[in-house]
């Protein structure tokens, strides 16, 4: 009888450092994901343009999700570095059909300077500067004055999500 309660009060004990240490995994965990949240970036695209016209973002993981707003084709999404090569899992995961919506992958952005386009609209190329401060160029500054430039409003344009690393891994591929 008294092996057996031993038994009982070591299972008990072990049970619960588990648990202890199995939470503070959980909230390290939880800790991680809100340092690698992404934002997801919304753009339309219009026959032959994209109504955003330039970007200024901070470094950071990015999903870009393109939505078809009447143009009676398929459209994609290229995102090219300084050097002119698509950017790393900037690939929509499909084409867009019209009205529909289709996103790229976590798209992780240094400083520096980057186009997007669409070569099967087509659209010209577009801004998207990246810097560790967020600071209208001239260029953007130019655009304003001209109309030509909506700012990004942070309810619509861009919002902040949570992921799980699952549903990152998920979005990747």
């Amino acid at each position: 009888m008294k092996s057996i309660l031993k038994f009982l009060v070591v299972a008990i004990v072990f049970l619960t450092v588990n648990t202890a240490f199995a939470q503070d995994k959980m909230m390290k965990h939880g800790d991680k994901m809100m340092k690698d949240e992404v934002t997801v970036i919304q753009l339309s695209q219009t026959p032959g343009a994209y109504e955003t016209k330039a970007l200024a973002l901070t470094p950071g993981k990015y999903i870009f999700e393109v939505t078809n707003k009447n143009v009676d084709k398929k459209l994609g999404f290229y995102l090219t570095d300084a050097t002119k090569t698509q950017v790393s899992n900037s690939g929509l995961a499909s084409l867009v059909k019209k009205g529909e919506t289709a996103r790229t992958g976590i798209v992780e952005l240094k400083a520096g300077d980057y186009n997007y386009n669409c070569p099967l609209n087509p659209t010209p190329l577009y801004t998207l500067t990246v810097a560790d401060k967020m600071m209208k160029t001239d260029k953007m500054m130019k655009a304003d004055k001209m109309g030509d430039h909506k700012m990004m409003k942070e309810d619509k344009m861009m919002k902040k999500e949570k992921m799980s690393d699952d549903k990152m891994m998920k979005s990747d591929h």
